[in-house]
């Protein structure tokens, strides 16, 4: 667990790996705890919290460019973010609590497969559409 400011290094925060978990320490107002991930494979990837208080997250890339944050799609008050990422690439993985809270809680990282909720034929192909959920 590291409290790390946009400004530091990605090379330097803990890495988050697929299937993994760490703990998110937060000592003060509106502070994010951060880890890196790059992944080995494209697709689609979850970073997700369990808690008993309500979560925010948020995927960056290794500039701190926001690329997709949530808030509230998780169990109960915790978040869950979907974000399709490519291999070798990093990103920054965001978490913290709301309402000015501190404390600790869990950050995992999952592989993240959409469901296909239906194939259509159009112009003698069949299109594929997914669902995240």
């Amino acid at each position: 667990m590291y409290l790390v400011p946009v400004d530091v290094a990605v090379a330097d925060l803990p890495v988050l790996n697929v299937g993994g978990s760490a703990e998110a320490v937060l000592d003060g107002e509106n502070e994010y705890a951060y880890f890196a991930f790059t992944p080995e494979t494209d697709g689609f990837y979850a970073f997700y919290s369990v808690c008993d208080k309500d979560t925010y997250g948020i995927i960056e890339n290794v500039w701190g460019e926001q690329l997709n944050s949530d808030d509230d799609n998780g169990d109960n008050l915790n978040f869950r973010v979907v974000q399709y990422m490519v291999a070798g690439e990093t990103y920054r993985l965001g978490a913290r609590l709301l309402s000015n809270a501190m404390g600790s809680f869990t950050v995992y990282l999952a592989e993240y497969f959409p469901h296909v909720v239906t194939d259509v034929e159009f112009h003698d192909q069949t299109v594929a559409y997914y669902e995240l959920e």
